[in-house]
């Protein structure tokens, strides 16, 4: 059968069986059509190159690509060689990799940005993964562990997790002894590009009303609280604009939490009458939030939007 031939479900069933799940697979599939940047690592001989090459296959018969290669000889398939590109201008990037050559991986990735990349990168050791999170991570969307030739975990980078990296790299910590916390946070802010400070915003309230409730996003005095909730205002109207799903809920929402949950939480403190209302208010408002259970792909869908359009936000 020719590759052409391959439908989409055959394809998907061919993923899974080098240990994907359907879900993970349909995601590996559509980064693998599109321009995604999908990172094989493991030990030698784990079946880093053996997956590569099926990946190669699952791609238009029609498209070429470039290879690269640091420390030994093609490594490819008969079949896939014929499809390697004669100008070096590949409609895809290959690039199997080494464990000493992240700095390369680096500069090649930063370079094809819009073009689907496919490599490779020796990890035998815990520090090699711990040092692969620091430096290659945030160019990659999806990462897959090799072992004994079947895929052992696979990890999704989504841009919200991108645009987090880029925002921790620019924050300054050098001064964090002298100043309140809130008070960097507000500086560090200013430095980001909208993706990025949208990013934030959206994190820290996504994290803080998962990890404890609105409590836990008020903290202290409700300093980063007060902060944000007109930022992400101006972000789900922006959301409401582009007909992303959950702003206008969200937009609402954060309407409830600025003119009635915030005034409460100093008076509930010396107001023991007013303890109880308060409580059943914090429970309502937590249980809408948590309904809106696809906020994370929404989050997604408003960050692509900015980043993309490098929208400025007044």
């Amino acid at each position: 059968m020719k590759k052409t031939d391959l439908s989409y479900e055959a394809k998907i069933l061919g993923l899974m069986e080098w240990g994907l799940s359907a879900k993970n697979a349909e995601d590996t599939l559509k980064k693998l059509e599109a321009n995604g940047k999908i990172l094989i690592h493991g030990s030698i001989g784990s079946g880093k190159t053996n997956l590569l090459n099926e990946l190669i296959r699952l791609k238009n018969d029609n498209e070429r690509f470039e290879y690269y290669t640091n420390e030994h000889n093609h490594e490819l398939t008969n079949d896939n060689k014929d499809r390697l590109s004669i100008n070096g201008q590949g409609d895809f990037v290959v690039i199997d990799g080494s464990k000493n050559k992240v700095d390369s991986l680096i500069k090649y990735l930063e370079s094809y940005k819009s073009k689907c990349v496919i490599f490779t990168l020796i990890t035998s050791s815990v520090q090699d993964i711990i040092n692969m999170d620091k430096k290659i991570t945030p160019y990659s969307d999806i990462i897959i562990c090799m072992d004994r030739n079947i895929i052992h975990s696979v990890r999704i980078n989504t841009i919200h997790d991108r645009l987090l990296f880029e925002s921790t790299n620019k924050m300054d910590n050098s001064q964090s002894h002298l100043y309140p916390y809130a008070y960097i946070r507000s500086q560090w802010l200013k430095v980001l590009n909208p993706a990025q400070k949208a990013a934030v915003q959206l994190a820290y309230m996504n994290y803080s009303l998962e990890d404890g409730g609105l409590g836990s996003w008020y903290q202290e005095d409700g300093e980063i609280m007060e902060m944000d909730i007109p930022d992400l205002l101006q972000l789900c109207a922006i959301g409401i604009e582009q007909n992303i799903p959950g702003y206008t809920f969200l937009y609402g929402w954060l309407i409830t939490v600025r003119d009635e949950y915030l005034p409460k939480p100093s008076s509930d403190l010396s107001s023991p009458d007013g303890k109880a209302t308060s409580s059943h208010d914090l429970e309502r408002l937590i249980k809408q939030y948590y309904a809106w259970s696809d906020r994370n792909d929404s989050f997604d869908k408003l960050l692509t939007f900015l980043d993309k359009d490098h929208i400025v936000i007044d």
